[in-house]
């Protein structure tokens, strides 16, 4: 008798062993760099593009940078970064270090740069209320609340051909333009009075704000008062 309950027990054992083997997931971590890899493909990156650049760069940040992707309700990190700005894309290092250009729609990416910690977090405009001038374009995120503060940097390629030349030599120049995004709509801002007159429910705070701490017209005092409008 004794034989076969030990043989019983150790069939539940093995058959509990079992279960817990096919429910157990092996890729828990849903964010890791390799589900996003398997998740995007992407396609290599030619190294040739942009080789006649004498001026400028197209990427936002030129370096190689930390950082995370949003894409659909899943955020992916860690990852090897590169924001190309002039061509709207997102380049990644792959698991064997190969460049990749993502080849699916990315909601939000964000870079860190290591020396200082500090964050950058870009919208892609298809994820933002529709405007013209923004269409395809990655936005820096300054402030964000119940208004929020939008960088826009464009980069423009021109081609010339100095004396004597037989090939172009590409300038790739920027140009930089701000978003205040309020009740659903974006709207392009080009001074602190500009944001004061979008938010009237705290007109007279905000004025009293810009006044008391000389506030300029840079984008970095328009960023302290959409700070400040979304303390109110």
């Amino acid at each position: 008798m004794l034989p076969r309950i030990l043989i019983a027990f150790i069939v539940c054992l093995l058959m509990l062993n079992a279960h817990s083997q096919q429910v157990v997931n092996v890729d828990k971590f849903e964010g890791s760099a390799m589900n996003f890899f398997k998740a995007v493909g992407g396609e290599p990156i030619s190294n040739t593009k942009f080789v006649r650049v004498v001026e400028g760069s197209p990427y936002y940040f030129d370096n190689w940078m930390k950082g995370s992707v949003q894409i659909g309700d899943k955020e992916y990190k860690p990852l090897l970064l590169r924001l190309n700005v002039l061509e709207t894309t997102l380049e990644f290092k792959d698991q064997k270090g190969e460049m990749m250009i993502c080849t699916e729609p990315v909601k939000r990416v964000v870079l860190v740069d290591t020396p200082s910690g500090v964050s950058n977090t870009f919208i892609h405009s298809s994820f933002l209320p529709p405007l013209a001038e923004v269409k395809n374009s990655w936005l820096l995120e300054l402030a964000n609340g119940k208004a929020s503060l939008y960088k826009l940097t464009k980069k423009l390629i021109n081609e010339v051909r100095p004396y004597g030349s037989a090939t172009n030599e590409q300038h790739i120049l920027p140009s930089y333009s701000y978003y205040l995004l309020q009740n659903n709509t974006l709207t392009r801002v080009k001074k602190t009075s500009d944001i004061i007159d979008l938010l009237p429910d705290k007109k007279s705070e905000l004025q009293d704000f810009a006044k008391s701490n000389k506030l300029s017209n840079k984008w970095d005092d328009m960023t302290k008062l959409v700070f400040y409008y979304n303390t109110l």
